[in-house]
Protein backbone atom coordinates (compact mmCIF):
# COMPACT_ATOMS: atom_id res chain seq x y z
CA UNK A 1 0.00 0.00 0.00
CA UNK A 2 2.84 2.39 0.84
CA UNK A 3 4.48 1.59 -2.48
CA UNK A 4 1.25 2.38 -4.38
CA UNK A 5 0.86 5.67 -2.46
CA UNK A 6 4.45 6.59 -3.34
CA UNK A 7 3.91 5.82 -7.03
CA UNK A 8 0.70 7.89 -7.08
CA UNK A 9 2.41 10.77 -5.28
CA UNK A 10 5.33 10.64 -7.72
CA UNK A 11 3.02 10.67 -10.75
CA UNK A 12 1.05 13.61 -9.32
CA UNK A 13 4.33 15.50 -8.73
CA UNK A 14 5.47 14.77 -12.30
CA UNK A 15 2.15 16.02 -13.65
CA UNK A 16 2.41 19.20 -11.57
CA UNK A 17 5.97 19.74 -12.82
CA UNK A 18 4.75 19.77 -16.42
CA UNK A 19 1.52 21.67 -15.69
CA UNK A 20 3.04 25.04 -16.29
CA UNK A 21 3.60 27.75 -18.82
CA UNK A 22 7.06 29.29 -18.95
CA UNK A 23 7.61 32.65 -20.64
CA UNK A 24 11.07 33.75 -21.75
CA UNK A 25 11.34 37.47 -22.60
CA UNK A 26 14.45 38.23 -24.68
CA UNK A 27 16.00 41.66 -25.25
CA UNK A 28 19.66 41.07 -26.26
CA UNK A 29 21.24 38.38 -28.46
CA UNK A 30 24.55 36.78 -29.52
CA UNK A 31 25.50 33.93 -31.88
CA UNK A 32 27.30 30.66 -31.06
CA UNK A 33 28.42 28.05 -33.57
CA UNK A 34 29.74 24.57 -32.84
CA UNK A 35 30.11 21.08 -34.23
CA UNK A 36 27.06 18.83 -34.12
CA UNK A 37 29.27 16.42 -32.16
CA UNK A 38 28.53 18.73 -29.21
CA UNK A 39 25.14 19.21 -27.61
CA UNK A 40 23.40 22.60 -27.77
CA UNK A 41 24.01 22.89 -24.01
CA UNK A 42 27.78 22.36 -24.44
CA UNK A 43 27.94 25.00 -27.17
CA UNK A 44 25.86 27.41 -25.10
CA UNK A 45 28.23 27.12 -22.14
CA UNK A 46 31.42 27.52 -24.23
CA UNK A 47 31.93 31.30 -24.30
CA UNK A 48 34.85 30.94 -26.77
CA UNK A 49 32.33 30.00 -29.48
CA UNK A 50 30.26 33.14 -28.97
CA UNK A 51 30.17 36.00 -31.50
CA UNK A 52 28.48 39.37 -30.95
CA UNK A 53 25.14 39.67 -32.68
CA UNK A 54 25.20 42.71 -34.93
CA UNK A 55 21.89 42.45 -36.80
CA UNK A 56 19.06 44.72 -35.76
CA UNK A 57 16.41 42.93 -33.75
CA UNK A 58 13.36 43.58 -31.67
CA UNK A 59 12.44 42.26 -28.25
CA UNK A 60 10.44 39.05 -28.39
CA UNK A 61 9.21 36.28 -26.12
CA UNK A 62 8.56 32.57 -26.15
CA UNK A 63 5.55 31.21 -24.29
CA UNK A 64 6.20 27.52 -23.61
CA UNK A 65 3.20 25.51 -22.47
CA UNK A 66 4.53 22.26 -21.00
CA UNK A 67 1.02 20.93 -20.37
CA UNK A 68 -0.07 21.05 -24.02
CA UNK A 69 3.48 20.96 -25.47
CA UNK A 70 2.96 24.13 -27.49
CA UNK A 71 5.50 26.91 -28.04
CA UNK A 72 4.28 30.37 -29.09
CA UNK A 73 6.63 33.06 -30.40
CA UNK A 74 5.43 36.61 -29.71
CA UNK A 75 6.79 39.92 -30.96
CA UNK A 76 7.48 43.05 -28.89
CA UNK A 77 3.77 43.94 -29.05
CA UNK A 78 2.93 40.55 -27.50
CA UNK A 79 1.29 39.43 -30.77
CA UNK A 80 1.63 35.77 -31.74
CA UNK A 81 3.89 35.39 -34.78
CA UNK A 82 4.50 31.62 -34.82
CA UNK A 83 3.36 28.44 -33.06
CA UNK A 84 4.85 24.95 -32.88
CA UNK A 85 4.52 21.73 -30.96
CA UNK A 86 7.56 20.28 -29.24
CA UNK A 87 8.98 17.26 -27.48
CA UNK A 88 10.77 17.52 -24.16
CA UNK A 89 14.37 16.29 -24.39
CA UNK A 90 14.85 16.97 -20.69
CA UNK A 91 13.12 19.00 -18.00
CA UNK A 92 14.53 19.64 -14.54
CA UNK A 93 12.81 22.96 -13.80
CA UNK A 94 11.44 26.03 -15.56
CA UNK A 95 15.00 27.35 -15.85
CA UNK A 96 16.71 24.07 -16.81
CA UNK A 97 15.28 22.25 -19.85
CA UNK A 98 15.75 21.39 -23.51
CA UNK A 99 12.87 21.12 -25.98
CA UNK A 100 12.91 20.20 -29.67
CA UNK A 101 10.29 21.62 -32.03
CA UNK A 102 8.17 19.08 -33.87
CA UNK A 103 7.55 19.19 -37.60
CA UNK A 104 4.25 17.42 -38.37
CA UNK A 105 4.17 18.70 -41.98
CA UNK A 106 7.81 17.80 -42.65
CA UNK A 107 8.65 21.42 -43.56
CA UNK A 108 11.91 21.77 -41.57
CA UNK A 109 15.21 20.96 -43.24
CA UNK A 110 16.97 21.14 -39.86
CA UNK A 111 16.24 20.46 -36.20
CA UNK A 112 15.20 23.43 -34.04
CA UNK A 113 14.83 23.76 -30.29
CA UNK A 114 15.36 25.81 -27.15
CA UNK A 115 17.84 25.03 -24.40
CA UNK A 116 17.75 26.76 -20.99
CA UNK A 117 20.47 26.24 -18.36
CA UNK A 118 19.71 28.48 -15.37
CA UNK A 119 21.49 31.73 -16.38
CA UNK A 120 22.04 30.80 -20.06
CA UNK A 121 19.50 30.17 -22.80
CA UNK A 122 19.28 29.96 -26.59
CA UNK A 123 17.24 28.84 -29.54
CA UNK A 124 19.21 26.43 -31.74
CA UNK A 125 19.32 25.05 -35.26
CA UNK A 126 21.08 21.76 -36.04
CA UNK A 127 21.80 20.73 -39.62
CA UNK A 128 23.66 17.54 -38.56
CA UNK A 129 27.05 19.21 -39.21
CA UNK A 130 26.93 22.51 -37.34
CA UNK A 131 24.73 23.72 -34.53
CA UNK A 132 23.97 27.45 -34.59
CA UNK A 133 22.64 29.06 -31.43
CA UNK A 134 20.94 32.41 -31.11
CA UNK A 135 21.96 33.09 -27.51
CA UNK A 136 19.71 35.09 -25.20
CA UNK A 137 22.24 37.50 -23.66
CA UNK A 138 19.57 39.43 -21.79
CA UNK A 139 16.41 37.55 -20.83
CA UNK A 140 14.02 36.88 -18.01
CA UNK A 141 12.08 33.69 -17.28
CA UNK A 142 8.59 34.15 -15.88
Amino acid sequence: MKKLAFVLAASVMATVAFSQVVTIKVTKLADNFGSSELSPAQILLDKSLEMPYTDAYEAFSYEIDFTNKVLILKNELNTETARSGFIIKYFNSKDNFDIELTDPNNEFDNTYGIVVLKKAAAVYENNDRIIQLLVFKSFVIL
